[in-house]
């Protein structure tokens, strides 16, 4: 047999997947004060869920990226200042920009600032805080809620000796008055109102729960209106039996009932010479 021609070997080209190089997450110090040192700030962080909303966009703001949820409150203790420049930090400021109010204004809680103001304010108020954090010199939170547990305490020791003497009546009939549509409304809606604006005082706050009263749907109005109505027929129908005359004492028979009878003629004379005195 003769010899058989080779074959050439072709050359195979082989793929190979680039990995991309993992960028270090450093965290560069910045010209503020670290958010962990600032108290009121580390206490706000400290009680939000690492999975919330506001606690993961903070991280955004602040880094510019997520954060995983196992590091997220360390490095936002570690955070005092953005660190960028130039065509980074307009982005920065952009993003900022783009916020919705409300978030602008749970991250200014946040940083234990004012939310008051426009949106340009608040957005100048929440810029100013990332480049140099700083303490806003309110109270300290921990301050205030040993405060109210201390009032609280003050309140219900005060119930307790109110109630050995009995306390105090509702009225003369011992009832209490039913709530208006309005007083419903307000008591519904005071603690969001008081979330939304920590700075107000409790005049602002009144008006400003007037003022979204009077700007509630009909629809929404009605059911504070069908609420209230429900509650003063409820306090009508309470108040019409507290003021039924007591029952009739069963008559009494035999000489019981006699001696009482000479007992009433006696004092219906001693009635009319009273009157005959006058």
């Amino acid at each position: 047999m003769g010899d058989r021609p080779k074959r050439e070997s072709k050359a195979v080209d082989t793929f190979t997947v680039e990995e991309k190089e993992v960028k270090e997450f450093v965290i560069t110090a910045g010209a503020g004060a670290k958010l962990g040192d600032i108290e009121n700030v580390k206490i706000k962080i400290d009680k939000l869920s690492a999975a919330s909303d506001e606690l993961k966009k903070m991280h955004q703001m602040c880094f510019g990226r997520p954060g995983k949820a196992t590091v997220l409150k360390k490095n936002l203790r570690e955070f005092s200042g953005l660190t960028v420049e130039g065509v980074e930090l307009e982005r920065k400021e952009a993003a900022v920009a783009k916020l919705d109010g409300k978030m602008l204004k749970t991250l200014l809680q946040l940083c234990d600032l004012s939310t008051t103001g426009t949106k340009k304010d608040n957005v100048d108020a929440f810029l100013a805080f990332l480049k140099e954090p700083a303490d806003s010199g309110k109270k300290s939170l921990a301050v205030k809620a040993g405060e109210k547990r201390a009032r609280a305490e003050r309140k219900k020791a005060g119930a307790g000796k109110k109630g050995k003497k009995g306390g105090k009546a509702k009225g003369a009939d011992g009832l209490k008055r039913p709530l208006s549509a309005y007083m419903l409304y307000c008591n519904n809606k005071r603690d969001k109102v008081k979330a939304e604006n920590p700075e107000a005082s409790m005049i602002e706050v009144t008006k400003l729960l007037a003022e979204k009263w009077k700007g509630i749907s009909d629809e929404r109005r009605a059911k504070y209106e069908a609420e209230a109505a429900a509650l003063k027929a409820e306090y009508d129908k309470k108040k019409a039996a507290a003021g039924k005359p007591p029952a009739a004492k069963k008559q009494k028979v035999g000489d019981e009932a006699a001696a009482d009878a000479d007992e009433d003629d006696e004092e219906g004379d001693d009635d009319e010479e009273e009157g005959d005195e006058e």
